[in-house]
């Protein structure tokens, strides 16, 4: 949908489908910042500062989204104070999300943010996608499963597919 370092052309409503969001590290490995979909707004920021895209915004599936240019964005936080306040609203939504992740990535145990990340895939995916996605990567050979266990099989191959979506 849009790059990271780019100027931003509006802000972008996600109507249907599923976006990942990601920065590329110094070192060029992309971390995932966040999913979004239906309901979302992406690129606020950018907007309110008058910057660059500080993250990439890249579709995991088909998507309808809609966009404010960059011009009504700005003529309507002057001349909407609703507007303006649910802007406000959402940037500071969005930092209160990111404090609590770099603080969960900072003093959680990788056994709880593991178990946390497969729960946030399993909301944003939904249950019978994320089992049949597990059941094609089975099938394939990159995983296998020994009742909740799932063993990596071919670690080159899952990279392989997680690079065609990055």
């Amino acid at each position: 949908m849009f790059q990271e370092g780019t100027r931003p052309s509006g802000m972008h409503c996600v109507f249907e489908g599923r976006l990942k969001v990601s920065k590329v590290s110094s070192d060029g490995k992309e971390q995932i910042l966040a999913l979004r979909k239906e309901g979302d707004a992406l690129g606020s920021q950018a907007l309110a500062d008058s910057g660059h895209y500080a993250y990439s915004a890249v579709a995991l599936s088909d998507c309808v989204v809609c966009m404010v240019p960059r011009p009504d964005f700005h003529s309507l936080l002057e001349q909407n104070p609703q507007f303006s306040h649910a802007i406000l609203k959402l940037l500071a939504q969005t930092l209160g999300e990111t404090q609590k992740r770099m603080l969960h990535t900072a003093y959680k145990p990788v056994r709880e943010r593991l178990a946390e990340a497969l729960l946030l895939l399993y909301r944003f995916f939904q249950p019978e996608t994320a089992s049949r996605l597990l059941s094609e990567f089975r099938d394939e050979g990159l995983v296998a499963t020994q009742g909740s266990r799932i063993i990596v099989l071919d670690l080159k191959g899952l990279q392989k597919i997680s690079a065609l979506h990055a």
